[in-house]
């Protein structure tokens, strides 16, 4: 069996890379490389107790169980009426391959096509969607960039009064320097930034030092406004060292800031696709069990 693997990014707001092992029948999904959910494509029932009908439900992706190489497949509950013993045997190909090491995350990103939110100038200041060629692009379409989820919408350190800035302000600020518009890209030269437009017969050449590395642009001239940027990555840096594009200069300013999120790190460190310095890791995985600990004792 022909096993597709491929990684994509997860936005709005980016909360890092998904890793997929896709086979014919099933596929399994993984946020941090460690725990695979198993998706089994199967016939939807028509109802939940079955139906007299001969017209055949759609064919769809159930959740089929968590599978982790310590503890195997744990099921989850799926509807009665449908074929148990045809979705393990589907998802019993793609459970074996994730043993595999070439099934190893993390892998190469999919999404290679980016919808950028543009400023004033036409140049990119926020991701906005991610895509893969040949996806629709039409049923992506956005125009408002989003910094954190709806439960967590504080960036992180205090100011002298103690609030912590929210990503409200973030969010109005990316808004307020936005010309309204979006644009498809492509990054086409990983660690350059270079890409070019997709819309169109309009493929002008986007100069490497416009086209970001994170999912938001990372300089700005007004003091306050950077400060803002700065807060949202160091709370994203655990995250976005999870994408592979990343040249030297932005992990080493990355890596420090993510040691200061030492659970985070524990849970992502096997997306990371290189390091500059892995010692940072090994205390930030110390440091996550001890607090572990802690709690349990």
């Amino acid at each position: 069996m022909t096993f597709h693997r491929y990684a994509v990014r997860r936005l709005n707001p980016f909360a890092g890379v998904v890793q997929v092992v896709s086979g014919d029948n099933a596929r399994a999904i993984s946020l941090d490389g460690r725990a695979w959910e198993i998706q089994v494509l199967a016939e939807s029932p028509n109802d939940c107790w079955g139906s007299l009908s001969e017209h055949h439900g759609a064919m769809r992706f159930f959740r089929f169980g968590i599978w982790t190489g310590a503890t195997g497949l744990r099921n989850v509950p799926v509807n009665p009426i449908m074929d148990i013993g045809a979705m393990l045997d589907a998802s019993k190909p793609v459970i074996d391959a994730l043993s595999e090491p070439t099934n190893r995350p993390p892998f190469d990103l999919a999404d290679t096509l980016e919808l950028w939110l543009l400023d004033h100038h036409q140049q990119p200041l926020a991701l906005l969607a991610t895509a893969t060629p040949g996806e629709p692009l039409a049923a992506l379409q956005q125009r408002r960039w989003c910094a954190a989820p709806l439960h967590d919408r504080k960036l992180g350190r205090e100011r002298p009064d103690g609030e912590s800035p929210a990503a409200d302000e973030l969010e109005i600020m990316v808004r307020r320097n936005a010309a309204g518009a979006a644009k498809w890209l492509r990054r086409t030269a990983p660690g350059t930034g270079a890409g070019h437009a997709t819309d169109g017969d309009n493929q002008e050449q986007l100069r490497a030092h416009a086209f970001p590395e994170l999912p938001v642009r990372d300089h700005w001239t007004n003091t306050a406004e950077q400060a803002l940027v700065d807060l949202w990555i160091r709370r994203a840096a655990p995250r976005l060292l999870c994408l592979p594009y990343l040249d030297d200069a932005t992990r080493a300013r990355l890596e420090p800031l993510a040691r200061e999120q030492a659970v985070d790190v524990d849970r992502l460190w096997r997306l990371y696709p290189r390091l500059l310095d892995d010692a940072f890791v090994k205390a930030a995985r110390i440091e996550a069990r001890l607090r572990a600990s802690a709690i349990r004792g």
